[in-house]
């Protein structure tokens, strides 16, 4: 028994020794034949031992009768001529039976010309060892290596056999696949399999078990460890239940537990519905089939349970009751959106009768919608009829659609007045028969009529531009009511385009629209009663809320990717709804801008998507747990004995149909009996013709009648699996799956793809459904017209879609497509489209990709949308836009537009080269803060919200800042720029640059005042005094004569020095004084004006300190004497007595250090620096700049108490500047000032000497 459960490597190992064996006593035999040996003598562990030909011979038969494996000896025809017990035990018949025999009847009839090849190969020398199978007495197939060996004896040749049973490997081989096959079930199974002994322990638990129940279930009691409860609508009856558990009140049947103990007495369940409730409080709606293990007695000793979850499909079953109540909503709110739609829609049948119309086309019309029903065009609207059934009797002949038709005509509404629609007319279908028309119809009399206007405007525009170009304000005035115009008519047709999208494009279940800060504006009742919400309690707040937390985040991230050139984006996201649920939804998210580009509000249209997604995660795990399914199910199985017509059918099979077993009877009528009648035909033939061929699939879905009438839909399974001799089949098995659920559901799918087609027909879009893997591609008629393509014409292909395009957009159109899928993210592009007729047309397209779990592209769906009309006002738009531009852009004025809030919304490039901006540094700017002097920002403010408000202030003049800082007086004509409401919503003001006229009447009248006052002081003290003496109040030889003398001629002396002065500086400034340079010795320079301002400084008690450098330079001496002996002259005015005044010099090259911003005029050459440094009362920071203008002093009274005429210092700078250099002061209050000037050290001269 120990050799039988060997392993298949032993066997081969002991096989080969026994060869080698049998070989060395062939040869052994063979040599003592022939006699060349008479005996053998073997070396052994005891000694030597000698075997003679008969010993040898008969160690050699004990050696072969005592083998496991069968021995036998086969002549060369095949007659069995020797065999050992256990050959003939293994084909368990008597020797004497064997022997004589030929050894190809004992081989299984497949696996004789197996053997006839391993015989030719042993003649051959070839060793091969094959396995086969042998026909015992019994008549059972016995699997065996056959090892062969020919030997040929002298003029004979026999054939030595080795038979090797596999019976038992086979079965150890059997049982292990099946327990492999058990554990592979229990841990890939998707439902919960538990396995118990006869005491209703837990011995094994499937991988799903130990999700719902953890990890310890393993020799737990299964009644404890599970905690099954019957479900109220399990299909065992209450009184069934309370007959397993005992008396128990009829109030308390739904809570039963279940029990294994009734498993393990025999009792088996099947499809039996029970509820568990997780420590974390969920319920979950299990199936359960149980049934007892036996052994081969059949005797229980144990349990197994399968339970499947169902909890999804009991929600599944709620969600499409709701779906259902949601679909007639829809239903309603579509019968709605028809009925409220801005264009007239209307349905025509083939003798041109109105069937159905709705109140806009009614209203357009003239006439109510009843007048319409039932009547002909010729009979409702005789003014138009010629027109009408010209158009419309071509597309009842041709099927054709005939799209964007202008018609004229009159109607009852208006009598005698020419209106003008746009129509555009499909044909309807049943099957291959039209049976009517559908029209849209829009009224665009007005705007024929705006267009109209518009070109006549912009004619008479364009003509008053070329004739009066140099009159700039009356052109000014006339654009901005062209613009005003334009800008309403471009805002009736944005209003008029986002309320057709919003309507026709977007309507789903959920509208809301929201405030650029994310305040809600509006919900729609369908909006209210998804998040149980009251309109009034929500408005004006944020959305955030409903927004499941993990996914606000990207909710916004997608928001802010919204621009106005990518204003749509799709989103799916969970909610909370009202009743405190997760679900998941799907937002069309488009953003509105006002004709300036601001942002005005966000629309989102949604519809839940719950359904869909755990439908899609339901299929996919269904797909993966199927084959395992088909064991652990509890679907329906039937088997069928074709022969007898007895047919077994399942206790789950009649169940789902509602009968018992008694009203089922085991027949093949019974199944024939309940079929559909639209089905029974060719559910027979196929089953006919599975059964004369078995590769035709027997496996469909159809619909069967329960015990109450109804009828359910069936999946079916089955294939023959016997046939007789003649190849007639025998029986028949198969499965029975219920899927009344599904069919329902994919019933409902289709009424609302039906119904979401009909609303894209409505809505002229073209829609496609790519499937990326195949290629394979779906459009609707509407994209086959927006193509110039006939639905009819041929099946859509992707190579067609190309071939559409313009050769000048295909490249973009596909880069575009293929950068969607890769990056995932919503495709978007607009492209024009060649039609047959050579026409172009614009449309746009816009898609978004569907992906699988490993982020693959599986399929792309889209619409697209003829925009050709909207291209053309654009283009008008663009040219006139372009033609306004170029003006603004080249006319030599500052432009500004600013809007309501005092943000820059357009500049000029002159405004730009003026300021020294950049227009991004422009554009969304506050003019007030950035452009404005501070001191000026408030009261310009005012004025600019008087403008607004009450048009005051048109014309004003104001400084402007430039980039660097610099102030530029600008003389402003201000306009209102009004939306077409008539509200103000900014200004648009053209500026002229007035600043060097503004300063130089600034200058002029400074100068006027400053100069008469200087003049008007000294001349009324010299006519005060000369009146004195003159009048001989005053003796002129008197002491006080001579004191009022002297006055008279200080202030002639004044004056002298004032005039002298003023024209040095004139002289100056105008270039009329050419300055006299040539070299100089600075050393003797510093010397001669210390010396010529010592007195004045000895009587102010003044010391003068100077520090010269031996330097000699190339300049204008006297000039330079004068700048110093002007700031020594100041210096010692302004210095308190006993202070010391220093005048230091220094060279400065141009790697020096020197921190100074004056320096930057020197452009890198040396220079000689001159400091004139005091310790006087200081000057006030906002001083240093402006005391170097003219008549400036630090304080008025200065000029009366210290003298001067307060041109010292512009006198001292023009010179300066004049030889290339710079002056300026560094002071602090009450400790002194430093004035520094410089004098390039270029030129001629400019040496140390």
């Amino acid at each position: 028994m120990e050799d039988t459960q060997k392993s298949t490597e032993a066997l081969l190992a002991e096989l080969q020794q026994l060869r080698d064996r049998l070989a060395a006593s062939e040869a052994t035999l063979a040599a003592i034949q022939q006699g060349e040996v008479d005996a053998l003598v073997v070396s052994t562990p005891q000694g030597e031992r000698i075997f003679t030909l008969q010993s040898a011979d008969q160690s050699y038969r004990l050696l072969v009768e005592e083998m496991q494996q069968g021995a036998g000896i086969l002549s060369a025809d095949g007659l069995i001529l020797y065999g050992n017990r256990s050959f003939s035990q293994l084909l368990k018949q008597p020797l004497e039976k064997v022997i004589g025999a030929r050894f190809q009847q004992f081989v299984a009839p497949a696996d004789r010309s197996l053997f006839q090849m391993l015989m030719q190969q042993a003649e051959r020398g070839e060793k091969n060892t094959r396995e086969i199978f042998l026909i015992a007495q019994d008549t059972t197939k016995i699997p065996v290596y056959l090892s062969i060996n020919h030997l040929n004896l002298g003029d004979s040749a026999i054939n030595c056999i080795i038979v090797t049973d596999l019976t038992e490997q086979k079965r150890q081989e059997k049982m292990l696949a099946s327990e492999r096959l058990a554990h592979l079930i229990l841990e890939q199974a998707g439902e919960a399999i538990l396995v118990c002994d006869r005491a209703g322990s837990i011995i094994q638990a499937s991988q799903v078990a130990n999700q719902l129940w953890g990890d310890r279930l393993l020799h737990q009691p299964f009644d404890i460890a599970c905690g099954l409860t019957w479900a109220p609508t399990s299909s065992l009856s209450l009184a069934d239940r309370a007959g397993a558990e005992g008396a128990i009140a009829p109030s308390d049947l739904s809570r039963l537990p279940f029990s294994i103990t009734s498993v393990l007495q025999g009792e088996r369940y099947q499809g039996v519905e029970v509820e568990f409730q997780r420590p974390d409080g969920q319920v979950l709606n299990l199936v359960l089939n149980a049934r007892p293990l036996t052994d081969i007695e059949n005797y229980f000793h144990g349990a197994v349970v399968i339970l499947t979850d169902i909890t999804r499909r009991r929600q599944a079953e709620v969600a499409l009751q709701q779906n259902q109540i949601q679909l007639q909503q829809k239903l309603a709110e579509l019968e709605a959106i028809y009925q409220s739609a801005p264009v007239g829609l209307n349905v025509l049948d083939t003798d041109l009768r109105f069937v159905r119309i709705n109140e806009r086309l009614a209203e357009i019309n003239g006439l109510p919608v009843e007048a319409h029903l039932g009547r002909t065009i010729r009979e409702v609207l005789p003014a138009i009829a010629e027109t009408a059934e010209a158009v419309l009797r071509p597309i009842l002949e041709t099927g054709e659609p005939l799209l964007n038709v202008e018609i004229m005509g009159e109607t009852p509404a208006n009598p005698g007045m020419q209106r003008t629609w746009l129509e555009s007319f499909w044909p309807l279908r049943e099957g291959d028969r039209i049976i009517g028309i559908s029209t849209v119809c829009e009224e665009i009399t007005e705007r024929k009529r705006i267009e109209a206007a518009l070109r006549r405007s912009k004619e008479e525009l364009e003509s008053r531009v070329a004739e009066r170009t140099l009159e700039l304000q009356a052109a000014n005035d006339r654009l901005q009511q062209e613009l005003a115009q334009r800008e309403k008519i471009e805002q009736k047709l944005r209003q008029s385009e986002a309320r057709y999208r919003a309507i026709v494009e977007d309507q789903t279940e959920l509208i809301a629209r929201f405030a650029p800060d994310s305040s809600i504006l509006f919900v729609n009742d369908a909006y209210c009663r998804y998040f149980k919400v009251r309109r009034e309690d929500i408005m004006s707040k944020s959305y955030n809320p409903v927004i499941y937390e993990a996914d606000r985040e990207k909710v916004a991230q997608l928001v802010e990717t919204l621009t106005i050139d990518n204003p749509m984006v799709i989103i799916e996201n969970r909610v909370v709804n009202g009743q405190g649920e997760l679900r998941w939804t799907q937002w069309i998210n488009r953003l509105f801008f006002d004709p300036m580009g601001n942002l005005i509000e966000l629309q989102a249209v949604g519809r839940d998507i719950t359904d869909l997604k755990q439908t899609e995660q339901a299929l996919r795990e269904s797909e993966e747990r199927l084959q395992l399914a088909l064991e652990a199910s509890g679907d329906g199985i039937w088997d069928w004995n074709i022969a007898a017509n007895v047919v077994y059918y399942s206790s789950q099979y009649f169940q789902m149909l509602g009968y018992s077993a008694e009203e089922f009877p085991s027949v093949f009528g019974t199944w024939v009996n309940i079929l559909h009648p639209d089905d029974a035909v060719w559910v027979q033939d196929l089953l006919a013709a599975h059964l004369r061929d078995p590769s035709v699939l027997y496996q469909f879905d159809y619909r069967l009648r329960t015990q109450t009438g109804e009828w359910k839909w069936i999946a079916n399974y089955g294939k023959v699996v016997a046939w007789d001799e003649q190849g007639n089949p025998l029986r028949m098995i198969g499965t029975h799956r219920d899927v009344n659920d599904r069919k329902n559901m994919e019933a409902a799918l289709r009424r609302s793809e039906e119904q979401r087609r009909l609303a894209l027909d409505l809505s002229r879009l073209g829609f496609w459904d790519l499937h990326l893997p195949t290629g394979e591609l779906t459009w609707n008629d509407n994209h086959f017209t927006l193509l110039g393509l006939s639905p009819t014409a041929s099946p859509p292909r992707y190579e067609i879609w190309t071939q559409c395009i313009h050769p000048e957009d295909v490249e973009n159109v596909e880069r575009t497509f293929a950068a969607s899928i890769a990056t995932h993210t919503d495709y978007e592009v607009e492209y024009r489209v060649v039609y047959p007729d050579q026409s172009i047309h614009w449309v746009m397209a816009r898609g978004r990709a569907i992906y699988d779990e490993e982020s693959q592209p599986l399929r792309s769906l889209g619409v697209i949308l003829d925009i050709s009309d909207r291209k053309h006002i654009e283009a008008s738009l663009q040219e006139s836009n372009r033609r306004w531009r170029s003006l603004l852009d080249n006319v030599q004025l500052v432009v500004i537009e600013i809007n309501i809030h005092g943000k820059v919304e357009y500049a000029n490039p002159f405004f730009l080269e003026l300021t020294g901006y950049e227009l991004e540094e422009v554009i969304g700017e506050y003019w007030f803060d950035k452009f404005l002097v501070p001191s000026q920002k408030s009261s310009i403010e005012i004025v600019f919200q008087e403008v607004l408000e009450h048009n005051f202030h048109t014309h004003y003049q104001n400084p402007i800042l430039t980039k660097a800082g610099e102030e530029r007086m600008i003389a402003w004509s201000n306009t209102i720029l009004r939306d077409t409401a008539g509200k103000a919503i900014g200004s648009i003001g053209i500026g002229e640059d007035i600043t060097e006229r503004y300063k130089v009447e600034r200058m002029k009248a400074e100068f006027i005042s400053v100069v008469s006052h200087e003049l008007r002081t000294p001349l009324t003290s010299m006519q005060a005094a000369l009146s004195l003496l003159s009048d001989k109040i005053i003796d002129p030889n008197s002491e006080e004569g001579e004191a009022t003398i002297q006055i008279a001629a200080e202030g002639t002396d004044r004056l002298v020095r004032l005039v002298n002065d003023i024209l040095d500086l004139e002289r100056l400034e105008s270039g009329k004084v050419r300055l006299e340079k040539g070299p100089l010795n600075v050393s003797n320079l510093v010397e001669t004006a210390i010396a010529q301002m010592q007195d004045m400084a000895k009587l102010a008690e003044i010391t003068l300190e100077a520090h010269p450098v031996n330097l000699q330079i190339y300049a204008d001496g006297d000039r330079l004497l004068q700048i110093l002996t002007n700031l020594l002259s100041n210096a010692i005015k302004f210095s308190p007595p006993a202070s010391t005044i220093q005048l230091n010099m220094r060279t400065l090259d141009p790697g020096d250090t020197f921190d100074c911003k004056h320096l930057a005029s020197l452009n890198g050459s040396s220079a000689l620096l001159f400091c004139v440094k005091d310790q006087g009362r200081g000057i006030p920071i906002d001083k240093l700049e402006s005391i170097f203008d003219r008549f400036q002093q630090v304080d008025a009274s200065d000029s009366r108490e210290k003298g001067g005429t307060g041109l010292g210092l512009a006198i001292c700078r023009s010179i300066v500047r004049q030889h290339g250099g710079e002056i300026w002061v560094e002071s602090t209050l009450g400790q002194g000032s430093t004035f520094y000037f410089t004098i390039p050290v270029t030129g001629e001269g400019g040496r140390e000497s």
